[in-house]
């Protein structure tokens, strides 16, 4: 049985892109299956049968007269398959993009269903392994509106793109592919292995996507109003851009990503190390893990730009992402947007220079809110670290920002030392307009702050109610509110409030009691950001700590019940 092995493919240097995207290596390499493993031979089923090589009269009745990779191919391209035609397809590789002149533009509804050994009735996806293929120098297929293609155990390999097509385009029809390998494909434009446009849909359940490289959008490119894209317990792996949106570029129309697995996706360049979305795209993100994404820039999951474009991230964790500059979680380009996070844990964030370990915003077109998520063990690897703006929030400029039942609890650190006195949050900047309700904002520095007041607040707007927090910097805002370790034995926070004013504007900050009551918390939200406070609603997460478990009628601060 054979195997496709695709080596190096995602190591690839920032210098390999400064004209163009670097193609991935295509190496075969056997695999050992053991000599107990055994197939079931599977009921025959009616369709069309295909070897690479063909066997007997070649009419594709069953796998003793299989029909050839050549057969199969000329078909596609004459679209000569009816309608609703099943296709079975041995194991091995299928070269339907034979020059740029003869590339299938399929018009038919067909299903077509790989991971067959020549012989076997039964699917066996993860052990025969079957793609198409373009031959590493041309495209694989287009699928038009009039088409509807189903691929179960059939992927996409070692494929390049055109300057206006990705290997596969999708073009105004539908795709779904489920138990297959999307791997190893290139464009030196956008979207390495898949684009989807004029309204065409696009779905993956239980494939793993890894090596593509493109410019922008390392795997895939969604590229219009109508277009969509929904990725369903995948692993989305290697994946690479030199520019924007390591693994996915959303220009418009919309993406909903379910539990799945992204690991070391990487923009090389710029921003989205996993996503960049723009021109009012839509994306959600439920339940996703992201480990090791990068960006040589900002935002490791993601970039975001344009007017009215939404990210939703609910429910997924995020560690050790890095980027360059600043910012790992996520970089605001320009417009009006909204970004919200619920239920999401972030660990590990890293950059390799000073401002704002987990994010940093200098964009008053953001709305930005964060609920239920839980924060730890952000640093710089920068050896000589010495501004207030190694912190992890550094808010130069926002919107609106909403902070609610999150659990912020470390220290800034760099290569070489902690920065307790730094912040964990740091506000400054002409226009800063942000909340924050029932959260522990904690430095575990002695003497380190919880928030940073900055230098100048011309516009510093901040709302505060029912947080637990350290001290906060006494060099603008002064030290008040609740300081962890001064209570007695019952209470662990003691009350330390000054009621100072900030350039003329009140900071609103109550409430001397441990537990706030959870109606009061989601008054505030609501009171404050009616837009976050709806998409909460939505998802039901009112009311709820991190792990989605109710928290009754007293609402512990931070993200968790206790």
């Amino acid at each position: 049985m054979i195997r496709l092995i695709f080596k190096n493919a995602a190591v690839l240097t920032a210098a390999a892109f400064l004209f163009s995207c670097q193609k991935p290596t295509f190496i075969p390499e056997t695999e050992y299956i053991p000599e107990d493993t055994k197939d079931e031979i599977g009921v025959y089923e009616e369709g069309i049968y295909v070897t690479v090589g063909g066997a007997g009269q070649l009419t594709g009745h069953d796998w003793n007269d299989a029909m050839s990779a050549d057969i199969f191919r000329e078909k596609l391209q004459t679209n000569a398959f009816a309608d609703g035609t099943v296709i079975h397809l041995a194991e091995g590789c299928y070269t339907l993009g034979i020059d740029k002149d003869n590339i299938p533009v399929i018009t038919k509804d067909l299903i077509i269903k790989g991971g067959y050994r020549s012989g076997i009735y039964t699917q066996y996806p993860n052990r025969y392994y079957t793609y198409l293929t373009g031959g590493t120098d041309f495209r694989i297929m287009t699928i038009s509106a009039e088409s509807s293609i189903s691929l179960d155990g059939v992927g996409f390999t070692g494929s390049t793109g055109t300057s206006d097509k990705s290997p596969v385009c999708i073009d105004g029809g539908t795709l779904k592919i489920t138990n297959a390998t999307i791997c190893n494909n290139y464009s030196a434009f956008m979207g390495g292995a898949i684009q989807v446009t004029s309204g065409g849909k696009f779905e993956a359940e239980s494939c793993v996507i890894r090596n593509n490289v493109a410019k922008s959008g390392g795997a895939i490119r969604i590229n219009s109003t109508e277009s969509s894209c929904v990725l369903t317990n995948c692993k989305i792996n290697g994946n690479q851009a030199h520019e924007r949106g390591g693994a996915l570029y959303v220009v418009a129309g919309n993406a909903n990503v379910t539990n799945c697995e992204f690991n070391g996706n990487e923009c090389v360049k710029n921003e989205g190390g996993s996503f960049y979305i723009t021109s009012a795209a839509t994306l959600n993100s439920t339940n996703n893990v992201f480990e090791g994404e990068h960006s040589g820039k900002r935002g490791a999951i993601i970039g975001i730009e344009g007017d009215g474009t939404k990210a939703f991230f609910n429910g997924c964790s995020f560690e050790n992402c890095s980027a360059v500059a600043s910012s790992p979680l996520f970089n605001h380009v320009s417009g009006q947007n909204i970004l919200y996070f619920n239920g999401c844990s972030i660990f590990g964030s890293h950059i390799e220079e000073k401002y704002g370990l987990i994010a940093a915003v200098n964009s008053t077109g953001l709305s930005l809110g964060f609920n239920n998520c839980t924060m730890a063990g952000a640093y710089s690897n920068w050896p000589n670290a010495n501004s207030q703006q190694c912190c992890w929030f550094n808010i130069t400029s926002i919107g609106k920002m909403t902070m609610s039942n999150c659990s912020l609890i470390g220290v800034p650190s760099s290569a070489t030392k902690e920065l307790p006195t730094f912040g964990l949050v740091r506000l400054n900047g002409d226009n800063v307009n942000a909340s924050f309700f029932n959260n522990i904002i904690v430095s575990t520095s002695e003497g380190g702050y919880s928030l940073y007041g900055g230098d100048t607040q011309k516009d510093l707007s901040i709302t505060g109610a029912y947080n637990k927090t350290s001290p906060i910097t006494t060099q603008t805002i002064g030290t008040f509110n609740y300081v962890l370790g001064t209570g007695d034995d019952t209470n662990l926070y003691a009350s330390n409030f000054d009621g100072l004013t900030l350039s003329g504007k009140a900071w609103v900050w109550n409430n001397t009691n441990m537990t706030a009551r959870t109606a009061d918390v989601n008054a505030e939200i609501q009171k404050f950001d009616p837009a976050f406070y709806e998409w909460l609603s939505s998802i039901d997460a009112l009311g709820k700590d991190i792990y989605g478990t109710q928290r009754g009628e007293s609402s512990w601060p931070g993200s968790y019940q206790k």
